[in-house]
Parts: structure tokens; sequence; C-alpha cells
């Protein structure tokens, strides 16, 4: 009894040039990863320069002095850096240990949940050079840079669909 048989035909050079493209298809999305680290670092640095959270809201104005909001002396705006990336996700962090504060805001109440007073005097410290001095505690509150948990705000979504498009799409010509 003869054996079944199945013929191809068609460009096999093609066929074998996507194959070695698609063997290279981790680092491709390795680099997927670092471009949408670096996409990240410059949505927040939007974010600081239309003085918003990544949702759009308007960062809570100053209290305490004039100018940027944020940008006293640009050292937390430049801080933002690429930690880790891979094709699994990225991770950016920003080099101030203040950044969760403002991230998260502070509230009234220190790290053991107590309201936070002055110990050693009547007020906890100057607001300015001119001599006033705090009474009380009314926490900063939050300006985020980030996004917090939940859903992607839509326009950093669009910006990470474009950097990915972009990169598979040079890629794969």
């Amino acid at each position: 009894m003869p054996r079944p048989s199945i013929s191809f035909t068609g460009d096999f050079a093609k066929l074998n040039k996507w194959l070695k493209k698609l063997e290279r298809a981790p680092e491709v999305l390795d680099l997927v990863g670092k471009q949408l680290a670096e996409e990240t670092i410059e949505l927040i640095r939007d974010g600081f320069e239309s003085e918003t959270d990544p949702y759009g809201n308007p960062w809570a104005p100053l209290k305490l002095r004039t100018g940027r909001i944020l940008s006293d002396k640009g050292g937390l705006r430049s801080s933002w850096h690429q930690v880790s990336s891979s094709r699994r996700g990225f991770e950016v962090a920003s080099g101030k240990l203040y950044a969760k504060w403002h991230q998260g805001g502070t509230g009234i109440y220190g790290p053991r949940k107590q309201r936070i007073v002055p110990k050693r005097s009547r007020a906890l410290g100057p607001i300015n050079p001119g001599g006033l001095f705090f009474r009380s505690v009314k926490g900063t509150p939050k300006r985020r840079m980030v996004p917090s948990r939940g859903p992607l705000p839509a326009a950093w979504r669009r910006r990470y669909v474009e950097t990915a498009q972009e990169v598979l799409t040079e890629y794969f010509r």
C-alpha cells in the first residue's frame, strides 16, 4: 500500500529568513522592555513639565514656596532611572528616598501610626528663613509621578503601544 505524501512549494528562502528572525524574538522582546522603561522615564518627566499626575490631574499647589511643583532644584525630576528590564517587564525608580513621600503623601502620622508632634520644642521647625514655625502637621499631599495600582492611564497605554510597535516594526521589516 503506497504511503500518502504531501509536497510543498514556495519561497523557502523567505520562510527561513522569518525563522531566523523568530529565533531572535527573545532578544527583541528584551529590547521592547528596555524601550518601555525609557518611555516611562520620559512620561514621568512629562508629568513634571505639566505638573500633573499620570491620570492628567494637576498636582496640589505649593504652600511654603513659589515656583515649580516638585522641582525646587530639579533633583527629584532627574533622579528617575531604569533599574531593570527584560522580556518579562521593567522597573524604574527614583534615586531620591523622599520620592515615596511625594508619591503617596505623608498625612499627619509618622511611621508608627502616631501623630507627628515636636519632641523638644513647641514647634516642629522653621517654615522659611523668616522665622515662622510649624505648629501642627497637615501632611504633604499626594503628587503622583507614576501610576498607582489599577488600570494604566490611557495616555501611558497609548505611548507604550506606540513604542512596542516601533521596535517590533523595525525588527520585522
